[in-house]
């Protein structure tokens, strides 16, 4: 593929056609080569932000040319490109706007280059360069398509999707997916937002044969779901794209199921309304997925269904207390609840009693599970306590250590959200038995976390409930 622009447009600009940059500058990019670390001195910083000043327009060329060169070395590519992303990208809102205004700037011309060599490099035969196209093509596109430019980037990268090369399918979901995350809804026509939609759908199906292909498609349908509200008012639209999420939950894959579930979560945040048809569904691959353990894959898989009913109840919770008319609560917790919650209770079990003697655990399957019963209890209310406090008397004198814990966590996680003179039997009966847990000589029964920490606020919890049903009498 040819990717130099035209000579005449180069030469009138002062630069070389053959390269792309000025001949009176030197372009760090080339001339250091391989030899990726010297980028990080101070004279080659000096040299970068001397060119952007001079000469923006043949900056910014010469960096994207330089992703797009196939013979040039694969960590060189790379760092153009990521060089060429900060030329367009800023934390803060008053540098980002400075640098977008410089952008509208530039001439059309050398924008048209810039992007050509953008799209080469997005179906480039380098791993790496693809990825870092994808990046830049994000933060160009967030920049563009709201001032009506770059108006066949939509088109160009639903053709990359016909391609037999999986790279390419899978670099250009990438830069769908960057760019709907620095689009704002409004900005998209919605015949592009359907065409968008129906492509990174189509991406996770069941019939690609990619893993990495379809991980992307996922991803992808994850950052533009925020623009699918009309399509989710479509029956026909919004049941093709939960067949294709149901299929990725269920993929053999880890790595498409945790995509897959991790777009379910985002979809039962934004689209709760449209869950009835569904739950069932939706209740029957987490209940298959929940109990998965072993791998630290497999955990990530459980632990992205658990959070897709700690967002139902988030929601379910939400709607009663702003109590809106508008809203319906189709209780899908409470519905859920008699089977859903002996998995969560037996994934509490499943603490790394080694790592939280060590005062190092993270956030794991064990924890998700009991930040979503305490979701659960204040989303259900009393029906709670039958389902629980069964498995909390039969295990708060447990001899296992992990039965031990694991009773204690599901008494924090519920008492809050029943009546409380509901809760104060347990409450009463259980305080001692914390305390003990807390006394015991035994060191390495309890994690620094959980001395410090979270049995403090279950001994807390408790005695706020003694102490209101006192108040109460």
């Amino acid at each position: 593929m040819n990717l130099r622009p035209e000579q005449a447009s180069l030469e009138s600009d002062g630069l070389d056609p053959d390269f792309g940059y000025r001949k009176a500058l030197p372009n760090p990019v080339t001339e250091i080569g391989g030899r990726i670390n010297i980028y990080l001195n101070l004279m080659a910083e000096q040299q970068l932000a001397q060119l952007e000043a001079t000469n923006y327009g043949g900056y910014l060329t010469s960096l994207a040319f330089e992703l797009a060169s196939e013979g040039k070395p694969a960590d060189c590519r790379k760092l153009a490109g990521l060089i060429l992303k900060n030329c367009f990208y800023a934390r803060d809102m008053a540098t980002a706007e400075q640098k977008a205004a410089k952008w509208a700037a530039t001439d059309a011309q050398i924008k048209a280059q810039i992007r050509q060599a953008l799209l080469a490099a997005l179906v480039s035969q380098e791993a790496d360069a693809r990825d870092t196209s994808a990046q830049v093509i994000g933060q160009v596109a967030g920049l563009d398509i709201p001032k009506g430019e770059w108006s066949d980037l939509t088109e160009v990268l639903l053709a990359n999707m016909n391609s037999e090369v999986a790279g390419t399918r899978e670099s250009t979901l990438k830069a769908f997916g960057y760019a709907c995350e620095e689009l704002d809804p409004d900005s998209m026509k919605q015949e592009q937002v359907d065409r968008i939609l129906t492509a990174v759908a189509q991406g996770g199906r069941a019939e690609e044969p990619s893993a990495e292909v379809r991980c992307a498609g996922f991803k992808a349908l994850l950052n533009s779901l925020d623009f699918a509200a009309h399509n989710f008012e479509n029956e026909h639209q919004r049941g093709y794209v939960m067949h294709i999420v149901g299929e990725g939950c269920r993929a053999g894959d880890l790595r498409v199921q945790h995509a897959a579930f991790e777009c379910l979560v985002a979809i039962c945040d934004l689209y709760y309304e449209t869950l009835p048809a569904f739950i069932h569904g939706i209740f029957s691959t987490t209940q298959q997925a929940i109990p998965q353990g072993g791998s630290e894959e497999r955990e990530a898989v459980a632990m992205q269904a658990v959070e897709v009913w700690s967002t139902i109840c988030e929601v379910e919770i939400s709607i009663d207390e702003d109590d809106d008319d508008d809203v319906a609560n189709h209780h899908f917790a409470q519905s859920a609840a008699e089977q859903l919650l002996p998995l969560l209770l037996a994934a509490m079990q499943q603490r790394d009693l080694e790592a939280q003697d060590l005062g190092d655990e993270e956030w794991n399957l064990a924890a998700a599970a009991e930040a979503c019963l305490e979701l659960m209890s204040r989303a259900i209310g009393d029906a709670v306590l039958p389902l629980v406090v069964p498995f909390i008397q039969a295990n708060l004198n447990a001899a296992g250590l992990a039965e031990r814990r694991a009773a204690v966590y599901a008494l924090g996680a519920v008492v809050e959200g029943p009546e409380v003179s509901l809760v104060l039997p347990l409450a009463t009966a259980a305080l001692p038995l914390v305390l003990s847990m807390v006394k015991d000589p035994n060191v390495t029964l309890l994690s620094t976390d959980e001395l410090i920490t979270h049995f403090p606020m279950v001994i807390s919890d408790l005695t706020a409930t003694i102490s209101s049903a006192d108040l109460q009498i």
